[in-house]
Parts: structure tokens; sequence; C-alpha cells
């Protein structure tokens, strides 16, 4: 029953991948056993589908083109998309396909995502889709779909309809159903934050991103990741009131193009949080020129930095007009409330 199950699920992801372009869009970087350990390769434990083709044993860093499936069985799989921040953790009885590195398609299974920059495009199968920024959990069974926001924001839409899920919320969606926000069961909760730690040591291990005490729970729980010794080592659950929390918001500020465009150009970052930012890094990237990073001094709760940027002379960019791209916090290194709001963009004239 088992493989007469498995050979329907690749004729249907076969007839979907037919006519695509070979264009690489990510590595499968690793795939772990059922004990997070890592296989031996080649291995049919996970594999890639690829036309009308069988799936193919797989090697360490295979490189995925536009069109393949992912499909693991009993094993997890570890998957970097080119190009960008984007990691995802496929856990086992998992198929997704990947058509360009902005559109997903998930037919069943449950995968974490890392999308630090910008938003990536999700389609569930018969779910209709999603739009990630930053770190979110999903599964995707018959029943409909279970999705958690570790960090960032994450728009949850089907039909006509959409619902907005920042960090620690929880939405969920049922065939031909509308989106809605939902609060954990203490047991979901319980497996969930246990797939992140999973997800989160195969990630960090490989070189990918690393752990960070930003997720919650629930109503308003919040997480700590607490890097102890490999036997103790684990995910705490602590739950408190959400709105005591207290975290900064580091912006470029958007009001700012004047000293941005300017010969001997400036940024100013500032903190829309309500907790002091500790010392960041930022960097500004105008066309033509090299891109300049700058250390960022600590910010109180609603205060600003102004941030030379000497030898940066707007007027005489190469090619009018001159681009500019300003990404405060690059580096990760503050804690923040939100973290999708951290890059700017504009010209100068």
């Amino acid at each position: 029953m088992i493989a007469a199950r498995m050979a329907i699920v690749l004729i249907l992801i076969s007839s979907l991948a037919l006519g695509e372009p070979e264009t690489q869009v990510g590595v499968l970087k690793k795939v772990t056993a059922a004990d997070n350990r890592e296989v031996s390769y080649p291995t049919r434990l996970a594999q890639v589908l690829r036309g009308s083709a069988a799936g193919s044993e797989v090697m360490r860093d295979l490189v995925l083109n536009g069109g393949d499936a992912v499909l693991t069985g009993a094993a997890h799989s570890y998957v970097s998309v080119l190009g960008g921040q984007t990691e995802a953790f496929l856990y086992s009885n998992t198929l997704v396909r990947f058509d360009a590195v902005n559109v997903w398609l998930m037919r069943r299974g449950s995968m974490f995502l890392v999308n630090k920059r910008g938003k990536l495009q999700v389609v569930i199968e018969g779910l209709d889709s999603l739009f990630v920024s930053s770190e979110v959990y999903l599964e995707a069974t018959d029943g409909g779909l279970l999705l958690y926001v570790w960090e960032g924001n994450v728009t949850l839409g089907a039909t006509a309809s959409a619902v907005p899920l920042a960090t620690v919320e929880a939405g969920r969606l049922v065939p031909r159903g509308t989106p809605q926000r939902s609060v954990l069961r203490p047991d979901e909760q319980a497996r969930i934050t246990k797939n992140i730690s999973m997800a989160r040591q195969v990630m960090s291990a490989s070189g990918g991103p690393s752990p960070s005490p930003k997720g919650g729970g629930g109503a308003g729980a919040a997480l700590v990741l607490l890097g102890l010794a490999a036997a103790g080592a684990g995910a705490y659950l602590l739950t408190r009131p959400k709105a005591t929390e207290t975290l900064a918001d580091l912006v470029p500020q958007r009001d700012s193009r004047q000293s941005l465009c300017a010969d001997g150009a400036a940024v100013i970052v500032t903190n829309m949080g309500s907790a002091a930012a500790p010392p960041s890094t930022t960097t500004v990237k105008f066309s033509g020129f090299p891109q300049v990073r700058r250390a960022t001094a600590g910010v109180p709760p609603g205060g600003a930095v102004t941030l030379s940027l000497g030898g940066v002379v707007v007027s005489q960019c190469p090619k009018p007009p001159c681009n500019v791209t300003v990404v405060v916090d690059v580096d990760d290194q503050v804690t923040e409330s939100n973290e999708s709001n951290n890059t700017a963009s504009g010209s100068c004239f």
C-alpha cells in the first residue's frame, strides 16, 4: 500500500515538472536520518525528482534546478536557496517542488523556513499561498495547513481573504476555507518547538543561520534557547505576557533621502522599538560605488544615529539615477520586534 501511494506521488510531481527551464535555484546541503545524524551518500532516503525521471539518489551539496522536487521519506533534508538568505529544513514525508527562487510548491509534510530578507512565496497545494518574511514553521496535511511564525511576518492568503501574522502567532487554513489566527494547543506547541530545535541544530551545523532566542509560543510565550553541552542542549518554553516583552526595532529613517543623496552622504538609523538597541552594523550600497559598512552605535528607544559615508560623491554616480540600498543590523546582532523592515531602497537623481 505504501509503495502504491508513493508511485502516485511520483507521477503527479513528474507531470508538474515537465517543461521547466534548468535554472539553478538551490543546493541540497545535507540529508539526516530520523535520529538527526547525517546519512552516508549516495542515499535514497531523500530523492530529487526531475521531469519524467524516477527519483534519483542524492549526494551532499546536490544542485537543484527550477522544476526539481525534493522528496524526503524517513529522512530529513536541508536546502539552501541560491542568491538569497533563504534556508529550508524539510522534515520526513515531505514533498516540495522548487519552481524558482521566489515560488515553491509544497504538496504535503512539514518544513521550517528561514528567509531573512524580502518575501518568499510558498504555494501550498489546494490551500493557496503564503508570503513569508523571516522564519516560519509549516505543516500541510489533507486536513489543512498549520502555520507558526517563529520570527518575522507572514501573510496567509486563501480565496479572496488574507490574514497577517507576526512573531509567535499561529494560523490555520482548511481546504476551501478562510485563513484564521489560531492558538496552538500545548501538544502542538511542544511538537513544533521540538521540531524547530532539531532543524536549528542541523542548519547551524551546516553553516546556516545560527540559533537565536527570538521565537515564542502560543498566546504570547517566550522561547529561550540554552546553548548547553550536547547532553543538555534543547529548547525550553517559558510563558510570560507578550505585552511585557520589550524589543528594539532598527529601521533606515524614511525621510533621510536629502542626507543620503547629498555629496558626503549620510544615513540615519532610527530605533522604533521599546528597548535600547545594542551596537550593530549598517551597510549602504550606491550603484557604481563599493558597498560601505559602518559600525552603528547603540540607539535608545525612539532615538537615532547619523552615519557619515565619507568618500561617496553621489553627483559622480557613473550612470544616473544612482540607486541606493540601506540595510540596518545586516549581521543580525540585534534582537528586534520586526526583522522585516531593516532594508530600504531608493534612487538619487
